[in-house]
């Protein structure tokens, strides 16, 4: 039966070696070799889903900027270029009240597109991880 190597996975050309020919890692000798993949099959598949609550209190800060948390940087970077571009204009074409209006408008719907993008990051990182596991 072949040994692999305890770090790297690499298969070890002879059973007895104390260094894997491969990384150089130090081998435990056992009168019991192990398979490599078999012990593969115990890792533990990790969760790597976002925080809601990080990508909304960054949306809250920096428009949009959330969603480039989660995973989407071209829309939250573009959202954020824009929505700073809006402002600037509505602060010199429309002053008071409706540059008031018009970037909460802005930062409510920055808001609701970043809590969308974290639930389809967070679905999509789901249902490969219920993949892996079948």
């Amino acid at each position: 039966m072949a040994k692999f190597c305890d770090k790297c996975g690499h298969e070890l050309k002879n059973e007895n070696v104390k260094f894997c020919d491969k990384c150089g890692a130090e081998q435990k000798i056992t009168g019991n070799s192990q398979n490599f993949n078999a012990n593969r099959q115990n890792i533990p598949i990790q969760n790597e889903e976002k925080s809601m609550v990080i990508a909304l209190l960054i949306s809250l800060v920096l428009y949009g900027l959330g969603m480039a948390y989660a995973g989407n940087v071209a829309k939250g970077v573009g959202y954020f270029i824009g929505s700073i571009v809006i402002i600037a204009l509505s602060i010199f074409i429309f002053r008071g009240m409706i540059f008031s209006i018009i970037s909460l408008i802005i930062w409510i719907v920055g808001m609701v597109l970043t809590y969308q993008e974290v639930e389809d990051f967070n679905n999509r990182n789901r249902m490969k991880m219920i993949q892996n596991m079948n």
